[in-house]
């Protein structure tokens, strides 16, 4: 997860602006749902033609939200109640009850290692080139979409599976580099790990929604691929996304009292709400008025173990806690792509975040494994099954 104090100045105006179309919403009982033009690329640099997702699309019409409230307070923040097990889909099940943990820990420890552009380049190559082999291997049709960063050029990794719908598609994604000098277990060798879990379950689906996975380069430097990536969709690719499931550090948990820290401005969107103390569970972050948390909501019945808070957060609080902003989920927000985040909460909980220390021996590997069979039953759950 990229550092709180490298804010995007681009996303920060969206925010506002978002925040202000909400505000004038509420004084003319208007609607608003984002951005006024969701083509327009959301760093201000022009977009580029020739890097489109890897499927061939035509155009569709650009899906709206529900209008957010004008409130700064999130409508959600809950467990959800997972539905009985009576009603799961026996087939989702299978496949969520296939991603072990030996296999978890087998790409965590294959993705661990010093992995950036300025002290580690070999690192980054070779886990892209790793990460296009084992999609490759599940049966996804492979590109990569070159990102230019600072002098140094990485790649971003995307592999899809068609669905049978030609006009949905459900993105998900992780960044695969670290901070210099730390081998990013937490963050982000956690989410590729899950990232390739949700691959290889829906490998074995016949899936109305495409399936797109993306591992995103750069994200520490400024979340420079996922913006790249956004950029680089026409307006009719980007109408066919119909959520983006965000995988950002998934495998720290301690549950000691008073383990859990909480960014500033976080009362103002939950008042009077008591915040867990312990950091033994994970997080769902989208914004108000979009579906895709519903989705997580009814994936629970696959994980009722799991420990999970969702929240819903209006476009007004984005002002006040713009720490919300902080990983790759921040740019599909920004273009009117419903988005999630699954996150562990970083350093508010994390003590070894962007340092040495961040190996997978600080992990909880259980409680990984569970979070992304959670992330792997919530894309089936977007995408549905044929």
């Amino acid at each position: 997860m990229r550092n709180p104090k490298r804010r995007d100045p681009a996303l920060l105006t969206w925010a506002r602006c978002s925040a202000l179309a909400a505000l004038a919403a509420c004084a003319t009982g208007s609607e608003a749902t984002g951005m006024a033009d969701p083509a327009a690329a959301p760093s201000g640099r022009p977009q580029d033609p020739g890097t489109p997702g890897p499927a061939d699309v035509g155009a569709t019409p650009q899906a709206t939200s529900t209008p957010p409230s004008p409130t700064l307070a999130a409508t959600a923040v809950t467990t959800p109640t997972a539905v009985p097990p009576s009603e799961r889909d026996p087939a989702i099940a299978r496949a969520v009850a296939g991603i072990t943990r030996g296999t978890f820990e087998r790409d965590l420890r294959a993705v661990a290692r010093p992995r950036d552009d300025s002290l580690a380049p070999t690192g980054l190559r070779q886990v892209a080139d790793a990460l296009e082999r084992e999609l490759r291997r599940a049966g996804y049709r492979v590109a990569r979409q070159a990102v230019h960063h600072d002098g140094h050029v990485a790649d971003n990794v995307i592999g899809e599976r068609a669905g049978s719908d030609p006009t949905r598609v459900v993105v998900v994604g992780a960044h695969y580099d670290a901070v210099p000098g730390s081998p990013g277990a937490d963050d982000d060798a956690s989410g590729v790990a899950a990232m390739l879990a949700v691959a290889r379950a829906a490998a074995g689906f016949s899936t109305r929604a495409s399936i797109r996975i993306v591992a995103f380069a750069f994200e520490e430097d400024g979340l420079v691929g996922s913006l790249a990536y956004v950029e680089s969709l026409p307006p009719a690719e980007r109408s066919r996304i119909v959520a983006m499931v965000d995988l950002e550090m998934l495998g720290y948990r301690d549950a000691r009292p008073f383990s859990q820290r909480y960014p500033q401005g976080i009362e103002l969107i939950v008042p009077g709400r008591e915040l867990p103390t312990a950091g033994d569970f994970i997080v769902a972050l989208g914004l108000e008025g979009e579906a895709v948390l519903e989705a997580l909501a009814r994936a629970r019945a696959y994980v009722p173990g799991l420990r999970a808070e969702t929240i819903a957060v209006p476009r007004l609080a984005l002002l006040a806690v713009p720490d919300l902003l902080r990983s790759d989920h921040a740019p599909f927000w920004a273009a009117g792509i419903p988005a999630i985040v699954i996150a562990d909460t970083a350093e508010l909980r994390n003590p070894h975040y962007h340092q040495p220390t961040d190996t997978v021996g600080t992990l909880d590997l259980d409680f990984a494994t569970e979070v992304a069979r959670w992330a792997a039953a919530g894309t089936l759950e977007l995408a549905g099954t044929n």
